[in-house]
């Protein structure tokens, strides 16, 4: 009797140890699988990000001229207004592709 119920203890062991064995490989291949993503997902997000902004005019740079501000503080108050319009303002971005130009005609 001794001997059977050591042997069963023993199965019921090895099943143990070979269950875990299966969920810590299930674990480790969800883990690269999600960062596999994640890494997927970074690289389109900052490749479609460099695309967005070569698109995007660059603003140019003006050196700052000191006797300009003193000749006329009235537009500089302005132009450091929160309506003033900056010269790097989105520009919007031309359709790609087939665009409809005239209306389909009215159906009889």
């Amino acid at each position: 009797m001794g001997r059977d119920a050591g042997s069963a203890a023993a199965t019921i062991l090895h099943i143990a140890v070979e269950v875990m064995a299966i969920v810590t490989v299930t674990a480790v291949a969800a883990l690269a699988a999600i960062l596999a993503s994640w890494a997927a997902v970074r690289i389109v997000r900052k490749r479609r990000l460099a695309r967005r902004q070569a698109r995007l005019p660059r603003p140019t740079v003006q050196a700052y001229d000191a006797s300009r501000s003193s000749d006329s503080r009235g537009q500089a108050c302005f132009a450091q207004s929160p309506k003033a319009r900056s010269a790097s303002e989105a520009q919007p971005i031309p359709a790609r592709g087939s665009t409809q130009m005239k209306l389909p005609e009215r159906p009889k």
